[in-house]
């Protein structure tokens, strides 16, 4: 359980930098662009899964 999480988090950070070059690209072509921080929204599980 703990190398998944390990693994989760080294994903979180590589996303996050891709975000980021994103946003950089974005601002090139639209010099107003205001990036936003997304909202997290809170784990729900698949009503499938609770059958």
């Amino acid at each position: 359980m703990t190398s998944r999480l390990e693994e989760l988090a080294k994903l979180q950070v590589e996303v996050r930098e891709q975000v980021s070059s994103i946003d950089r690209v974005i601002a090139i072509y639209e010099p107003g662009y205001e990036p936003t921080a997304a909202r997290s929204r809170p784990f729900r599980p698949d009503r499938r899964d609770l059958r």
